[in-house]
């Protein structure tokens, strides 16, 4: 799970177990959470709250999470007796749909978890945060996951948990999380369905280029990797008046013929598909290289590196940026970070440089990341920046080291007449 998806699942995964814990203080000692994740095949079944039709069981994953404290016991409600999780469920969702702004138009006071909750689950679908607020995405009291044709963003429900004799109602929360979206193949190939739902599974998506047009004239969001364009002949200048700088990847392959790991689908291997994308990637963006060297001590780097080869230093963090090194990029890591490189599966720096050397796909990628150059408008990060790093030198200096820029206090960021 990468950290855009990460750190909002986990947000609505606090939530859940902060409130289970603060409004359920008499609960057992062990409490048990459950995580569901429904694909297009599991959520074939005839129960309505897990009726997909074709189109979104392809596009999302349904997410379940809820608790094992029983909520069937009777309360009175109005003179009437009925079940407390259905009661609590009425509650949580009519909470959910309440505005963001209270009749001040000053943030509301109450259900602040809850909208935390909302406002994480809509980024998973890709969706603008202030959508929370449309009448389209409002919670009807059943147990439809539809309102229309929209999958609702975040509903709770009631959850029957436990084995015959032991079966209990506990509270339980269902969104949805978008499958895996890496490349947008537009070709005019004709793949057979069973084939193009596969590529499906792996992110990989088909479109037709007239059918692409008509999407983003609809306003479609394709948030993808990268976009193939299969013919070079095509005319791209419909798109044009769609904002597709916006609606399609940022990252734009055109090719003469697709690779024969995607076209012919006895040799399909996402793998191999990946490793072909990186490398047009890459050949679109090399300028006068045609090599990347990844190498973690600056002994290795005492000699200039090859003709033609950008070398990449990694070093673990501390007294590294004092260290002289031959090299066209510089990157001091904590044992944390290395982990969460590409491809990364451990901490080892001189590990994973071996296993990187064979690996094209990802040394590319470290590459793209190596000459990206970032700015970061943050007045907290601008005085950070002109504060002295332990080995005397400004960590402006290696900002810049790292091709991140800090506006300097030329440019002050914390004036609000700025």
């Amino acid at each position: 799970m990468t950290c855009s998806v990460a750190r909002p699942f986990y947000n609505i995964l606090e939530n859940v177990i902060r409130n289970t814990a603060k409004h359920n203080q008499e609960k057992p000692p062990l409490t048990v959470f459950t995580v569901r994740f429904k694909t297009q095949a599991s959520a074939s079944s005839s129960s309505r709250s897990s009726e997909f039709d074709d189109s979104q069981s392809n596009l999302f994953y349904e997410v379940e999470i809820f608790d094992d404290i029983d909520k069937s016991n009777p309360v009175m409600d109005d003179d009437v007796t009925k079940r407390e999780i259905d009661l609590l469920v009425l509650d949580q969702n009519r909470r959910l749909n309440d505005s963001v702004l209270d009749k001040d138009y000053k943030l509301r006071g109450s259900g602040l978890g809850l909208l935390e909750m909302e406002a994480s689950a809509a980024y998973l679908r890709k969706l603008e945060v202030n959508q929370i607020e449309e009448d389209e995405y409002k919670i009807t009291d059943d147990d439809e996951i539809h309102k229309g044709k929209h999958l609702k963003i975040l509903k709770a429900f009631a959850k029957e948990v436990g084995s015959d004799g032991l079966k209990r109602w506990c509270l339980g929360y269902r969104f949805f999380l978008l499958k895996p979206t890496n490349f947008l193949l537009v070709s005019d190939v004709k793949f057979d369905e069973a084939y193009k739902k596969k590529l499906l599974l792996d992110g990989i998506w088909i479109r037709r280029f007239d059918d692409l047009i008509t999407e983003l004239k609809a306003g479609a969001v394709f948030s993808h990797e990268f976009v193939i364009f299969d013919n070079p002949s095509l005319d791209f200048e419909p798109t044009k008046n769609n904002r597709d700088d916006t609606l399609l990847p940022t990252r734009k392959i055109v090719v003469d013929k697709l690779h024969d790991s995607i076209l012919k689908k006895e040799e399909y291997s996402f793998n191999a598909v990946e490793k072909w994308v990186w490398e047009e990637r890459f050949n679109s963006i090399k300028g006068e290289f045609k090599n990347v060297e990844v190498i973690p001590n600056s002994y290795l780097a005492r000699d200039n590196p090859p003709v033609g080869t950008y070398r990449i230093l990694m070093l673990h963090h501390g007294d590294a940026w004092r260290e002289p090194a031959n090299c066209h990029h510089k990157e001091a890591l904590s044992s944390n970070a290395i982990s969460r490189l590409p491809g990364s599966n451990g901490p080892e720096l001189p590990h994973y440089c071996r296993k990187v050397e064979h690996d094209r796909a990802t040394k590319y990628k470290l590459f793209e990341a190596a000459i990206c150059k970032i700015v970061v408008v943050d007045e907290r990060i601008q005085r950070f920046a002109d504060e002295k790093y332990v080995d005397g030198n400004l960590n402006r200096v290696i900002f810049e080291k790292t091709n991140v820029r800090i506006p300097s206090k030329a440019l002050p960021l914390a004036n609000r007449k700025l």
